[in-house]
């Protein structure tokens, strides 16, 4: 049966040309002239693509295309979208980003370019539509690395756990406020919201840098990430009951998505205002991503490799698994790693307001992040820093240190496909959680608890299900999958550490954080998100999930320790 198109557009010249391209190629084309048109037939077909023209007489290409997403949503329906033009309007691929559509071509075109376009998103309907089909089996069998390649590796152990976050600050402010499932989110403080659309954040309140930074001239010259990152650095390493000694050959490597924005963003508005001469001279250090990572190295007296890792969302994850690699391999004994994040500012709240990704639901705040319920809207942007001590099992073991769980297993990989929207296949998301299920030689049906990245957007959280309900089969409805941020808001590309720290609450503890706000079931989200209160129970292995802007995914697997 021939695919079934909507072509909309109001020139009658361009719908006879385009129609006859498709007809010819093997497609079912219906045409509407205009948006009205377009929606009613899409309320009453359900099509495979929608192609519209942006500019169109009464409701423009951009509304049509909307309400014809909200109706196929709501009877799950997966449909491709292609924007056209009659020319290169600015507001074009922003258009595009804000509604999750991919394609956008700019008349004239040429008929190979078209149809290459068409075949290419219909190719992204049937990839999705197949991930989101009924669970199975893992689509990717774990292939166990042998033990002598394993024997060869060291082991990799936490042994420290700094937290700053919204709900408190130090791991038992911290372990405390999951298992209660503190809302931390609420109208933000930190500037005038009147003109943003997303008005609520999760901020902290209780971070004195003083505590922290001895010297006012430190605190002034420094970022907040790196506040909250030489905060949580501290703790991990009061709490790991490392000395100078040990300390002094530590790594340093540190997750961050947008460190140094929040200090930039001030002083363009300053230099704005009056000229250069009115910018602090340590915007120069301040300002790179790069400072993080010393600051922190600094604060310690780490001598080793001090390094910033910059991948988004997947920051942190992809700074612990560069920490897990550096030890197993014997380049370190000791690192600091983890993430920190400080995104409660005008420029990136901005920002992701300008794309659609953050929620709107102004008139109730405490609400506002809401993973895998229906009614979702957007993530809630959030700060906070979450930094462990990583340390090679029998280091930790000659100086008798508390061990919180063994780090066994890390993948990653790209879609290499859109910058704002995972692939809808999904074959690269589950390749990195094979990769790391592989890595430490586990199998899917071993898995207790999958830390979702769990956003909030429309997108990634059926995205994430029909990951997981594909990968691990029916033993996906076993797993514990809540989400962090539906306390604590989104810290961006301290996320993973979040995550990691709830994670080993739950194996050291036996308390799994619940995800809370969920009050609206989705239908595409089906699986056990611990729903409004903690849960009890023993869990073995935990792997925490990140996704990010760019395409990038990231899965880091942690396992209970055990005494004995």
């Amino acid at each position: 049966m021939p695919e079934k198109i909507l072509l909309v557009d109001d020139d009658a010249l361009v719908v006879k040309s385009l129609k006859r391209v498709l007809e010819t190629t093997g497609y079912s084309v219906e045409v509407a002239n205009n948006a009205v048109e377009a929606i009613s037939k899409a309320a009453m077909l359900d099509f495979d693509l929608v192609i519209s023209d942006i500019r169109m007489p009464g409701d423009n290409g951009v509304i049509a295309v909307e309400k014809i997403k909200k109706i196929y949503q709501a009877r799950k329906i997966i449909c491709g979208f292609i924007f056209i033009s009659g020319y290169a309007e600015e507001d074009t691929p922003a258009h595009a980003i804000r509604l999750g559509v991919d394609k956008f071509l700019y008349k004239p075109f040429d008929n190979a370019e078209f149809i290459r376009s068409v075949t290419d998103e219909l190719e992204i309907v049937r990839k999705e539509r197949d991930l989101k089909s009924e669970p199975r089996a893992a689509v990717l069998p774990v292939s166990h690395k042998t033990e002598e390649l394993k024997q060869k590796r060291r082991r990799v152990v936490i042994t420290g756990i700094g937290a700053v976050a919204p709900s408190g600050i130090g791991k038992e402010a911290y372990w405390q406020g999951l298992r209660t499932g503190k809302n931390c989110v609420d109208k933000i403080t930190f500037f005038d919201v009147s003109l943003f659309p997303s008005k609520m954040a999760a901020e902290i309140h209780d971070l004195n840098p003083s505590d922290f930074i001895s010297q006012h001239s430190e605190v002034k010259r420094m970022g907040r990430s790196s506040h909250l990152g030489v905060a949580a650095a501290r703790l991990a390493i009061e709490d790991s009951k490392l000395n100078d000694k040990l300390i002094s050959p530590a790594s340093v490597l540190i997750g961050s998505a947008t460190a140094g924005i929040e200090y930039i963003v001030p002083e363009v508005r300053a230099m704005e205002r009056g000229g250069i001469r009115k910018m602090r001279p340590y915007l120069g250090i301040a300002g790179f991503g790069g400072s993080i990572s010393s600051e922190i190295s600094r604060a310690i007296g780490g001598h080793a490799a001090s390094h910033t890792i910059s991948t988004g969302c997947t920051s942190s994850t992809d700074a612990m698994g560069y920490a897990l690699r550096q030890i197993q391999f014997g380049f370190s004994d000791v690192i600091v790693a983890g993430g920190a994040d400080a995104c409660v500012n005008e420029g990136i709240l901005g920002a992701f307001c300008q794309m659609g990704a953050v929620s709107t639901r102004s008139y109730d705040f405490h609400k506002a992040s809401r993973p895998f319920n229906k009614d979702r809207d957007g993530f809630v942007i959030a700060e906070g820093s979450w930094i462990f001590i990583f340390e090679e099992l029998e280091h930790a073991l000659k100086r008798e240190a508390k061990i919180y769980g063994e780090i066994i297993g890390y993948g990653t990989t790209c879609d290499a496909w859109h910058m704002a929207k995972p692939c809808p296949s999904g074959e690269y998301t589950a390749r990195a959680i094979e990769m790391a299920l592989e890595d430490g030689s586990i199998l899917p049906e071993q898995v207790d608890v999958f830390e979702a990245y769990g956003n909030a957007t429309p997108i990634n959280d059926s995205y994430e299900t029909a990951i997981v309900k594909n990968f691990f089969g029916q033993h996906a409805y076993k797993i514990a999958m809540p989400s962090v941020k539906s306390m604590l808001g989104h810290p961006i590309g301290a996320a993973g550490a979040q995550q990691m720290a709830a994670a080993l609450y739950a194996l050291t503890e036996g308390i799994i954080h619940p995800t809370i706000n969920y009050e609206v079931p989705d239908p595409e989200c089906d699986l056990n998100y611990i729903p409004n209160k903690a849960q009890s129970g023993m869990f073995e292995i935990a792997v925490c999930n990140s996704l990010a802007f760019g395409s990038k995914n990231s899965a880091i697997i942690v396992e209970k320790w055990h005494e004995n």
